[in-house]
């Protein structure tokens, strides 16, 4: 009971301990970040004229620290009041206005400073020269903060942009916003080297299999790559002033058309939906020239609301499809899997650009993370799909194959049939009048066959056949033309062969053939077999093949009459 009583009171201790801990460090540590909420209000330009005189004197409405008015050509003043906590006065740090969306034209942010002299700060990706930004973020640096949160610096900020205004901003602490930004480049890094190894596999699956569909692939890594550098903020640090617009606008209007093209290889929307397919296909294309369009003439503005647009029809009827194809395409499901995701959170990003969603951590990355996760597992996708179409191709090749083999060959001998045997041979013989070459042509049966049969039975005639068969395509070369021409009558055609070298190979044919041995049963001694050949070879009066098969055949009858086991020629 002791023992027990004693853990209590540790345990109570301890908790007492960690309570009184937080409080202490609670109070006496200075935040790294400031709050805004309750801090912000908004005047709304809607002549986007007004000068800073103008704007102070404007009734601002009280607003969230992070709202968006979607696209238009308004400016947005924002009345920012803020002191440092009372917690920092003891240990002043240097405090920085980091606005969280990376892609406004042109910010003009104006304050008082100490000696109530006014500073007027330029930022946004459209501003050059010694206010050109180079930060991934628009950020302001600002001197010690007042502490009175009766009287709290005041700041005024003016934001214009043709892209979409949402607007998010939070003081933090220049420590903590270089950790947040390592923490971010390290992030984007790892994120960048994986669309990058997508891409690049993408890029060596394309060259080995010459599969279009990573094509489609590698072309929709790009765009959504842009895009997530765009929404990011490292156009800004990679490219030139003026060039994040074109590259974002561009950027939404590639990704869905190759996301369209991509779709079609993984669904076969074509072979199902022809006319749907069509209509996204021109759609998107449209999309991409009225993109092009407006990076042209300088007016983004023009193209992203169109893009958004088809973007959301486009994405909901892939969707729907692909719900449709569930139980006729295998990857049908894996895809409305990704794509529903996917879809959700791209709709979340488009309601955050146009003003109908809250700006947070989570709806403000939605896009970067689901675009991430889409890449990936369209790249799975894409490979599973190709393995599982290199796998049909070769097993139908294999097929179409064997199907060849049993329509050219003979079943039992694996020679040339005859139907292939004549094909292959006018080739040969037009090849050899052309050119003016000899040709031979040997006819050979076996002698006494039918006996064979009668005696040992059709088995060990078919064996007899085989062992025949296989002494032939040793014997022979690869170029000579061996087939069975019925029963066990057999014939080869000779290229490049004079009568006296048919003649010699004819020769040796019939040697090696009454050298074979058939083993038989255990009590009878092994079989052997002869042959009779004819040999004729080509005239240059003939004008078909079958007056060369018919003088060889005449001499094989020669060979038969003369006893058998022997040569005979023309």
């Amino acid at each position: 009971m002791l023992l027990k009583r004693g853990w209590l009171y540790f345990v109570g201790g301890v908790l007492l301990w960690m309570v009184a801990a937080q409080s202490w460090t609670g109070q006496a540590s200075c935040p790294s970040k400031i709050e805004l909420a309750g801090k912000v209000s908004v005047w709304i330009d809607a002549t986007a004229s007004a000068g800073y005189s103008d704007a102070i004197q404007q009734p601002f409405e009280a607003v969230k620290s992070s709202f968006s008015y979607g696209s238009t050509r308004s400016a947005i003043w924002v009345k920012l009041d803020v002191s440092a906590p009372p917690a920092c006065l003891k240990a002043p740090q240097n405090w920085l206005l980091r606005m969280n969306v990376p892609y406004h034209d042109r910010i003009d942010a104006y304050w008082q400073d100490a000696n109530h002299q006014l500073i007027h700060w330029q930022g946004g990706d459209q501003v050059q020269g010694q206010h050109q930004q180079t930060a991934r973020l628009p950020t302001i640096p600002l001197s010690l903060l007042s502490s009175d949160p009766l009287n709290p610096q005041t700041f005024l900020i003016r934001f214009a942009s043709q892209n979409t205004l949402n607007v998010s901003m939070d003081l933090i602490s220049e420590q903590a916003y270089q950790q947040h930004e390592q923490t971010m480049l390290l992030v984007s890094a790892f994120v960048g080297a994986l669309i990058l190894l997508a891409l690049l596999f993408a890029l060596l699956q394309l060259f080995i299999f010459r599969a279009k569909g990573f094509l489609f692939f590698a072309g929709f890594t790009a765009a959504i790559s842009f895009i997530m550098m765009f929404v990011h903020g490292w156009t800004t640090v990679f490219w030139p002033a003026r060039f994040g617009d074109a590259i974002g606008t561009l950027a939404q209007a590639f990704a869905l058309f190759f996301l369209v093209l991509l779709s079609n290889e993984l669904l076969k929307l074509k072979h199902y939906y022809k006319k749907l397919f069509y209509a996204q296909f021109i759609a998107t294309s449209l999309v991409v020239g009225w993109a092009v369009v407006s990076v042209v003439m300088g007016q983004y503005r023009w193209s992203l609301p169109v893009t958004h647009l088809v973007a959301f029809f486009i994405m909901l009827g892939l969707l729907f499809t692909a719900v449709r194809l569930w139980r006729k395409e295998p990857l049908a499901k894996v895809y409305v899997l990704v794509f529903a995701v996917t879809v959700f959170a791209l709709m979340v990003r488009i309601g955050v650009i146009q003003g109908f969603v809250p700006i947070n951590f989570w709806t403000d990355n939605s896009m970067s993370l689901a675009l991430t996760m889409q890449v990936l597992l369209f790249l799975l996708i894409m490979f599973i799909q190709n393995y599982q179409e290199r796998e049909h191709r070769l097993a139908l090749e294999a097929a179409n194959a064997q199907l060849f083999t049993s329509a050219t060959t003979d079943y039992l001998t694996g020679l040339l049939n005859r139907r292939y045997f004549f094909e292959l041979a006018h080739t040969e013989l037009e090849r050899t009048r052309r050119y003016a070459r000899p040709l031979a042509c040997l006819m050979l049966d076996l002698d006494h066959f039918k006996a064979i049969n009668d005696r040992y039975g059709h088995a060990v005639g078919d064996k007899a056949l085989v062992a025949f068969a296989e002494t032939l395509k040793r014997e022979l070369r690869r170029e000579d033309l061996v087939a069975r021409f019925g029963g066990e009558e057999f014939v080869v055609l000779l290229p490049e062969q004079s009568l006296s070298e048919a003649l010699t190979t004819a020769e040796r044919l019939k040697v090696q053939i009454a050298q074979m041995e058939l083993a038989l049963a255990d009590s009878e001694s092994p079989l052997t077999i002869t042959v009779s050949i004819g040999v004729s070879t080509l005239w240059p009066t003939d004008t078909t093949l079958d007056e060369l098969l018919m003088r060889a055949d005449d001499a094989l009858y020669r060979a038969k009459a003369g006893g058998r086991n022997r040569v005979e020629s023309e």
